[in-house]
């Protein structure tokens, strides 16, 4: 696993402002200690790690407390690493330096880029679901009736699918056909050779229907209707 996979997996965990003191002052101390043997220095008394320790903290929670607790194990094995600096002893200083230095290392901001990308995928497939889905069918019909109920007009690039959808939702009476040269036996598969001019006008037939029954509801299907008790 390379160091931006580590960063990636850090964020899956909590972050500082999402941690309560105890747990993060002894995972903190116990990162701090490996780092003074890792970089060859004698490891201090526990009381003397405590004070830099308890410091750190408080600097990461008024600069830095949108960073997740892995990425500290990261940014210290980084910077034990010399990738921040030369490292002449371990102290608050030292511990303060990595972190600035660690927030917009190229691994960080690559982990950065590569979950933004992971997060606009799924949102996008939550997107493509939710158009996908009747309750978007539904409210775009609603939408759409309505802007006609108030101003009489219908785009006609919208026509089709409002047509399939009127259809697919058995909305459409064979009234709404007469006089449009659109048969009332028309499928959904119909629909992309068919004018669309004749569809608009059953559509509007259709819409005019339900206006003239003053409500809307006639949109729902009556398995809806019972549904949402309407």
């Amino acid at each position: 696993m390379n160091t931006a996979e580590r960063i990636l997996e850090a964020f899956k965990g909590k972050k500082i402002e999402e941690l309560d003191e105890s747990h993060l002052c002894d995972r903190i101390l116990e990162i701090v200690m490996d780092i003074f043997i890792i970089c060859g220095f004698s490891v201090p008394p526990t009381q003397d790690a405590v004070i830099i320790v308890s410091r750190f903290i408080q600097f990461l929670k008024e600069k830095f407390a949108y960073l997740y607790l892995g990425e500290i194990d990261v940014c210290f094995d980084l910077g034990s690493q010399g990738r921040f600096g030369e490292i002449y002893k371990i102290s608050l200083k030292t511990l303060v330096d990595w972190i600035q230095g660690y927030k917009s290392c190229a691994e960080r901001l690559e982990a950065l880029a590569v979950r933004q990308q992971e997060l606009e995928s799924c949102q996008q497939k939550r997107r493509s679901e939710f158009e996908n889905s009747d309750v978007y069918e539904r409210d775009t019909l609603e939408k759409i009736f309505g802007s006609y109920v108030i101003g009489r007009f219908l785009l006609n690039p919208v026509v089709p699918g409002i047509f399939v959808s009127l259809l697919k939702r058995h909305i459409l009476a064979k009234s709404d056909f007469e006089r449009t040269g659109v048969e009332p036996t028309v499928t959904e598969n119909d629909t992309e050779k068919s004018d669309v001019k004749k569809l608009r006008m059953v559509v509007i037939n259709c819409f005019n229907r339900l206006i003239d029954c003053g409500n809307s509801l006639k949109l729902l299907t009556a398995e809806e209707r019972i549904k949402y008790g309407l």
